[in-house]
């Protein structure tokens, strides 16, 4: 279950990308992204209850690494995740000058999906040194295909994107295993 769908021309944002990214588990995350700009705002729907501290701080290390700019966060003990992050991005920043730019993070643990994906698109903005690199937004769900299924649709009803599902891509259980839509296999209107 890591399907990557990349759905820039169907974001309503002019000149950003999105991304949407279902992984079966945090370990899982990719190496190599493949997105549009040199930062990215991340949106992690995990249950993060049974994620041991060495994987978190793995991960951490690794969104670091390819351009987090600012990391949004939803499910249970999601703050752990959150802590982590912060600490990673002060731990590489220890000798650097005042006014270093600095990674932003939330964390919606007991908030409803839908609100957490409402302050993801209209809130979260990355540090002002990110303003002309930070132009790709990328949201994901760990372990849970109803939640990717469920922040896809909620994207679409808060008008983030500009067609509907049945036309940008089939819905996961319609495509076979691991496999990404191209614009030549996604119906047309």
């Amino acid at each position: 279950m890591n399907d990557v769908h990349h759905l820039t021309n169907e974001f309503v944002k002019p000149g950003q990308s999105l991304h949407l990214l279902n992984l079966e588990e945090l370990a899982a995350w990719p190496e190599d992204l493949q997105l549009a700009s040199p930062h990215f705002r991340l949106f992690l729907a995990c249950d993060a209850r049974h994620i041991a501290a060495e994987q978190t701080q793995r991960f951490a290390d690794k969104i670091l690494d390819q351009g987090a700019a600012y990391v949004s966060l939803w499910g249970p003990d999601s703050y752990r995740i959150d802590t982590v992050i912060e600490e990673a991005d002060s731990l590489r920043n220890l000798n650097a000058a005042p006014g270093r730019p600095v990674v932003a993070t939330s964390w919606h643990r007991t908030e409803p999906l839908k609100e957490a994906i409402w302050f993801f698109l209209n809130c979260t903005e990355a540090d002002p040194a990110f303003q002309n690199t930070c132009n790709t937004w990328l949201a994901a769900s760990i372990g849970n295909v109803q939640w990717f299924d469920d922040i896809w649709h909620q994207l679409e009803m808060q008008g983030a994107m500009r067609a509907p599902r049945k036309q940008v891509a089939p819905r996961r259980q319609e495509m076979p295993r691991g496999t990404v839509p191209s614009s030549d296999q996604r119906p047309q209107a």
